[in-house]
């Protein structure tokens, strides 16, 4: 009955967490940016926005609001994963061990962007539409870059976990008795 159960929290664990990722990435942030951008330079928006630079800020908003409970998210379901995947480390053979590796990768990668990446995207998002112009350019500058740099993490988070889904096929069939 256990190594029943450790299978269907691992693998619903990232089933669920590349469905968010995925979902979020392709058909919430991207179209979400888009899609302001074009409202703001639409005449009459109830909003009263004019510039397509308005609409992007918009969008960041409202995606920071999603951030804030997508990256603890993955951490939340990387462990479950993490923790499931562990049972299997005694394991016979390498498989079990490159499971293990491909998903802490991946929880690493949730964790620098919820810890380091995204705190610092906001705190520029925030600072590059300051009234001081001289933070508001240094801030402007700097963000393409760290924006870079959290999307290419979240991407590479969401390659390890798709990996790690299709390792879901060899799971042993018989689990060792201690983790």
């Amino acid at each position: 009955m256990l190594p029943t159960l450790l299978q269907i929290v691992h693998a619903l664990s990232l089933a669920v967490w590349s469905g968010a990722m995925f979902f979020f990435s392709f058909f919430v942030a991207l179209p979400t940016i888009e899609s302001m951008k074009r409202f703001a330079q639409t005449s009459g928006n109830w909003l009263k926005l004019s510039t397509e630079q308005q609409g992007t800020r918009l969008a960041g908003e409202f995606l920071d609001l999603v951030f804030a409970r997508y990256f603890p998210f993955q951490c939340v379901c990387g462990f479950l994963a993490l923790a499931t995947s562990l049972w299997w480390w005694n394991t016979p053979g390498w498989l079990p061990k490159v499971r293990v590796l491909v998903i802490a990768l991946a929880l690493g990668g949730a964790a620098l962007n919820y810890f380091v990446l995204a705190p610092r995207v906001h705190d520029l998002r925030t600072e590059r539409y300051s009234d001081d112009v001289a933070l508001a350019e240094k801030a402007n500058a700097a963000f393409g870059p760290a924006h870079t740099a959290s999307l290419l993490v979240d991407m590479a988070t969401l390659l390890c976990v798709l990996i790690a889904i299709v390792l879901i096929i060899w799971l042993p069939k018989e689990t060792p008795l201690t983790p």
